[in-house]
């Protein structure tokens, strides 16, 4: 620290009374500057609230944001993420106040005596420094739906426990038509007096889908909705002309589809591709004995 000594005479630079006195001056000078600093206590910061703010799928962006109206996933999702309020850490052992539901059928609306409970595989809160995060992994392929998930009371942050806003999300899923299973050539069995029999329906082929999502009974129906083209099993190059069946019958009941073909024309052997709809997702069938299937229903 420097002192302004100007105005001072030598002798008073050098005699010992006047240095005491000049110590004590820069001492109170000091002292008086060091008063005008003092120390400022923060508050504490306290969570208030505690929201769940978005949710995620198979995606970066949220499909869900706190406000938004219900939206529509193409995509089954084998997980769904919760965001909540950041800076908060969801207390792992209240996620059992997250719940799930689905309306029970394809027009069926929510909050009904329709409704049914979704268990999931597991839900848990995530990792260090995602502690905002809670994940619900599904154990099974959801089906098309509409889904609703709860936040209900109970759900809290650790220290300080806060109780997260009561709420609740609505989404739909719809993947559109899904093939579930293919039935070339199926066979039946009747009982007669004669005793049990098997046939097999030769110029057929049955088609399965998700039962969820009924189809449009015109091109259901539509003989153009359906490829049937043989392909070498070696080179999978086609072989010859798309075959197309001359008469479709579509139950919605059973979300099936017969194909008719014309006489003769599912007899050879080999492997051939069923194209639905678009053709986006070929289903490849064997002809004849190699993949035959039962239809009973």
């Amino acid at each position: 620290m420097s002192a302004d000594f100007s105005g001072w005479s030598v002798r008073q630079l050098f005699d010992r009374s006047s240095r005491v006195r000049a110590a004590r001056t820069l001492e109170g000078r000091s002292r008086r500057r060091r008063s005008t600093f003092h120390v400022e206590r923060l508050e504490e910061r306290r969570l208030l609230a505690v929201d769940m703010v978005a949710a995620y799928a198979q995606s970066d962006m949220p499909f869900y944001s706190i406000g938004q109206s219900a939206t529509t996933l193409t995509e089954a999702p084998e997980e769904i993420t919760l965001r909540f309020t950041l800076g908060s850490k969801i207390d792992a052992s209240t996620l059992g106040s997250i719940s799930i539901v689905r309306s029970g059928g394809a027009n069926d609306p929510l909050s009904n005596a329709n409704d049914i409970a979704v268990m999931p595989g597991s839900i848990l809160r995530d990792s260090a420094p995602n502690e905002n995060h809670v994940i619900i992994r599904f154990a099974e392929t959801l089906p098309d739906d509409t889904y609703q998930i709860i936040i209900g009371p109970g759900l809290k942050t650790e220290t300080p426990a806060v109780a997260v806003t009561l709420t609740s999300f609505a989404f739909r899923l719809d993947r559109a038509a899904v093939v579930k299973a293919v039935v070339p050539q199926p066979t039946a069995s009747t009982i007669d007096d004669d005793g049990y029999e098997l046939t097999q329906a030769r110029n057929e082929v049955v088609v399965y889908f998700n039962a969820e999502d009924p189809l449009q009974a015109e091109s259901a129906v539509n003989p153009e909705s359906y490829r049937l083209q043989q392909i070498d099993a070696d080179t999978n190059v086609d072989i010859g002309a798309v075959i197309r069946p001359t008469n479709v019958v579509y139950d919605p009941e059973f979300a099936r589809a017969t194909l008719y073909f014309q006489n003769g024309e599912l007899e050879t052997e080999g492997l051939f591709r069923l194209e639905i709809g678009g053709g986006d997702r070929p289903v490849p069938v064997v002809y004849p004995a190699e993949q035959s299937g039962s239809d009973d229903n």
